[in-house]
């Protein structure tokens, strides 16, 4: 029964359906045994399960008995939230010009962002693909060594990495000396427009850049935090260190 509470149903949901499952028709007092839900907490449960379409009842004199309708109704739950959804990102679509255009009115030339945990920082890089045109170049520095990170945002990075490099856009990769020879790195180097150089440094975050955008990834025992700075003059600034570390690095 997970699966009910991965589609938006409470655990009170759940256990009470399940109950009329098992059950058949049924009162509330049986629903309150099988289920374990309190007697003044279950007709609110069931109210809820009859609007949405999952429990229907009958009165028996003055006595309602419960019941589920097909489970089939699942589906055709899940197929009117998928419409909702579909509704709602049209008409975001037609709202973001409108956002967009009134916060370009506001900006100043610099801005600065913070995008926290794994969603948020995915969809950073999916944007910054989205944008980044053919012939452009990636700089990142301070690749890096220190704490583990799962194998799924690995993996998204080499994932994003192949993307990057498939549409013919460059990216120059200084990584810590400690990582040479590692499967990790080999990745990189072995990425066609993708060049990687090495330098004796240990930090628990990695810098990128692109255009006018800098981007700092930091990585904690907790998580990881993704600093990022629009501005010509910082991004210029940063590349500029960059090439001098570049023509330093093995």
């Amino acid at each position: 029964m997970e699966q009910l509470r991965k589609i938006g149903m409470t655990d009170g949901e759940v256990r009470v359906y399940s109950a009329l499952l098992e059950l058949g028709p049924s009162t509330t007092g049986a629903i309150v045994r099988e289920s374990g839900i309190s007697s003044s907490k279950v007709y609110p449960v069931l109210e809820r399960l009859i609007s949405m379409g999952l429990a229907t009842y009958i009165k028996e004199g003055k006595v309602k008995i419960f019941r589920t309708t097909s489970p089939k109704r699942l589906l055709e739950l899940i197929e009117s939230r998928e419409e909702e959804i579909r509704e709602q990102k049209e008409g975001i679509k037609k709202l973001i010009p409108e956002l967009m255009r009134r916060q370009g009115r506001r900006s100043r030339g610099h801005e600065a962002m913070v995008y926290e945990g794994y969603d948020g920082i995915r969809s950073y890089y999916n944007d910054l693909l989205k944008r980044a045109t053919n012939g452009e170049e990636r700089l990142v520095f301070g690749a890096r060594t220190g704490y583990p990170i799962a194998k799924g945002v690995r993996y998204f990075f080499q994932d994003y990495h192949r993307k990057w490099s498939g549409r013919g856009l460059k990216t120059k990769i200084i990584f810590n000396s400690r990582l040479k020879g590692s499967k990790h790195a080999r990745f990189y180097e072995d990425s066609k427009n993708t060049q990687v150089r090495y330098l004796p440094q240990f930090t628990m975050s990695s810098i990128g850049m692109h255009k006018d955008t800098i981007d700092m990834l930091v990585w904690t025992r907790e998580g990881a935090t993704l600093f990022v700075i629009k501005s010509k003059e910082v991004a210029r600034t940063f590349m500029n260190y960059f090439n001098v570390l570049w023509k330093s690095a093995e």
